[in-house]
């Protein structure tokens, strides 16, 4: 309990501190410099992420870097086991990326202003209509230049098994024909949600082939969440999840 306190104490301070490294994303959007803009955000949100998985004590191993497009015009779709899934995608896979944040978070000071300069979509998800509007959001986002990352199955599953995908923001994407890299990640879970404190773990990053689903027929784009829930969990240990 004690090294957890601590690890939350740490997180505080350099939450706190990084205020200061605000001010050059401040400084690079003021003179629109949006190219310095996503290498300094890149930069330090990744240095930031891959030190708070080093400070629990777990390691993580990366396969399939070699899947990952050149352009940052992609929205990579992922297992979500815990908390810790949120700094392995952004120390691990090297792009700008947003995700789809409930939107009390937008007042949360200074989380708010590295929500928004990684691009982020803030949603209401008790309402429908509203969470429809944030994905067409983040759908054009991505069109110009931005990658989005969803957690299609709307929690975390808090252990090695999946839960079934939410297809609704799944079909929207496809049909805009906006590129999918599937992620599978495992062993976060073990880092906080197994024992509700801060434990080591192994964690397993494995990048998928890219999915360009502009070029995928109407059948294949209707399949497509059973196709990626199938995919995603194949990377993992055991027997498939349910589609």
């Amino acid at each position: 309990m004690t090294g957890t306190i601590l690890y939350i104490f740490y997180i505080l301070v350099t939450f706190l501190m990084s205020v200061v490294f605000l001010i050059p994303y401040l400084f690079f959007l003021l003179i629109r410099r949006k190219s310095l803009v996503r290498k300094y955000v890149t930069c330090v949100t990744g240095f930031w992420a891959r030190n708070i998985i080093f400070m629990t004590g777990s390691r993580i191993k990366v396969s399939g870097r070699e899947n990952l497009p050149d352009s940052d015009e992609i929205c990579l779709i992922g297992n979500h086991q815990g908390y810790m899934d949120i700094p392995v995608v952004l120390g691990y896979v090297p792009r700008r990326t947003g995700f789809i944040a409930k939107k009390e978070l937008r007042k949360v000071p200074v989380l708010n202003l590295w929500m928004i300069a990684l691009n982020c979509i803030f949603i209401d998800r008790k309402n429908a209509r509203k969470s429809l509007t944030g994905i067409h959001r983040g759908i054009s986002r991505i069109r110009e230049g931005s990658t989005l990352a969803i957690f299609p199955e709307g929690t975390r599953s808090r252990g090695p098994c999946m839960n079934p995908f939410k297809t609704g923001n799944l079909k929207l994407i496809a049909r805009a024909g906006v590129t999918i890299v599937p992620l599978t990640i495992n062993g976060t879970y073990r880092v906080f949600e197994e024992k509700h404190r801060i434990h080591s773990s192994a964690i397993t990053l494995h990048i998928h082939p890219a999915i360009p689903t502009s070029r995928l027929s109407d059948q294949q784009q209707a399949a497509l969440p059973e196709t990626l829930q199938q995919l995603i969990a194949s990377a993992l240990p055991g027997p498939p999840a349910p589609a």
